[in-house]
């Protein structure tokens, strides 16, 4: 990346009172480095020479003076030693004030700056930051690891110096925990740090890789395995009726669904059979039993019913009642699938959700190996149990 300093420039040379001697001494070079103000900064003449007429240190110094008062940003002023940053765009020099951006932003976080004049949000022609360091207190760009993938720190230093000012932020506990699955604050942190439960993901962030007390992906107690029942014991029995009776709505619904898509066969052959009688009329007089009849009997009402109850064809011109019939009765089947689906998938989650959470009430009970003890009819205490 290219510095983002103002290019080098030389000093101002202060008069001198006439009649005095002076050695003339190169000009200094002004901190930072980056490309030349083109046409805005004369070049200085010929500096080999330590000594010159006073007419032409004179007149050297008159083009110092100009280079100097710029102008220079949109405040129109001159390079008066402050931070400046050019553009990319159209490549004049902007004091970091002006435009919203100090030294240490400027020196390593802009990839690409466009000023206040070029910038164009609509045809993205902005600004350009790199990511900057986790750590609030630093501002430079963070870096690359070996496989250079993009990390969140700018250094190792800074990575340890971040989990640290973590650690020390979190509260301490006030008392001693008598139970130390009570202890919270800087003790709960380190704890989970050092388990297994904490890793770093694939996109590399430190994550909580296991979830305590969560349902098995696999073996006797895992609740995605579908048409398999759970171990006995860990479903109460009302967990287990409402499982029956939603395993019995969706074998009705998927009943429903069976008889839906018989619907969708029976309007595909009334829709082929509307096509065939209004087909090429040789085609309908050889394929069609009607036709023959028809002909056979000399009548046109022969094989169609167009009275009484029933009554299978509709004789009318542009009917409304039976306009588009067949996209209608399409469109009512599919949504009542549709609909079917949905409540399937809904109790299909919904047993999912007891499932996990009698699994997660099975494992809770042997990792705390909490236990009852009743009281019996004699009154006397019985024996504990685990919960």
């Amino acid at each position: 990346m290219e510095t983002t300093e103002k290019p080098t420039e030389p000093q101002k040379i202060a008069n001198k009172k006439r009649g005095t001697a002076t050695v003339k001494k190169t000009p200094k070079i002004l901190k930072g480095s980056g490309p030349s103000k083109s046409a805005k900064t004369k070049k200085q003449s010929d500096t080999a020479s330590t000594t010159q007429d006073e007419p032409d240190h004179d007149h050297n110094t008159e083009e110092l003076d100009e280079s100097d008062n710029g102008p220079y940003c949109i405040c129109r002023g001159p390079d008066d030693h402050r931070f400046m940053i050019a553009c990319d765009i159209c490549e004049d020099w902007f004091h970091g004030e002006c435009v919203g951006i100090d030294k240490d932003v400027g020196e390593n976080l802009i990839h690409r700056f466009v000023c206040p004049n070029c910038r164009d949000e609509s045809k993205k022609i902005v600004s350009i930051f790199k990511l900057k360091c986790s750590l609030p207190s630093c501002k430079k760009a963070i870096r690359k690891d070996e496989a250079g993938q993009a990390t969140a720190f700018c250094s190792e230093e800074h990575s340890q110096l971040w989990w640290e000012m973590m650690i020390a932020a979190a509260p301490k506990p006030k008392r001693k925990a008598k139970d130390p699955r009570e202890l919270e604050g800087q003790s709960e942190l380190i704890a989970v740090l050092n388990s297994s439960l904490a890793g770093v993901g694939p996109d590399g962030k430190f994550r909580i890789s296991t979830k305590p007390f969560t349902t098995p992906a696999t073996g006797v107690e895992s609740s995605d395995t579908k048409g398999k029942a759970l171990a006995p014991g860990i479903l109460t029995e009302e967990e287990e009726a409402i499982l029956k009776a939603s395993a019995a709505d969706r074998y009705s619904m998927g009943e429903q669904t069976v008889l839906c898509t018989k619907m969708l066969q029976l309007l595909d052959m009334a829709n082929d059979r509307r096509k065939e009688l209004i087909a090429p009329f040789a085609h309908w007089l050889e394929t069609d039993e009607s036709a023959k009849k028809i002909f056979k009997t000399g009548k046109l009402d022969a094989g169609s019913r167009l009275t009484g109850d029933d009554r299978n064809i509709c004789d009318k011109k542009r009917c409304k009642t039976h306009s588009g019939w067949f996209s209608m009765h399409t469109r009512d089947v599919k949504h009542l699938q549709k609909l079917l689906a949905d409540d399937a998938n809904k109790m299909l989650e919904r047993e999912r959700l007891i499932k996990d959470a009698a699994v997660e009430r099975k494992l809770r009970k042997e990792a705390e190996r909490s236990t009852v003890r009743s009281f019996l009819d004699d009154g006397s205490m019985g024996p504990a149990e685990v919960m």
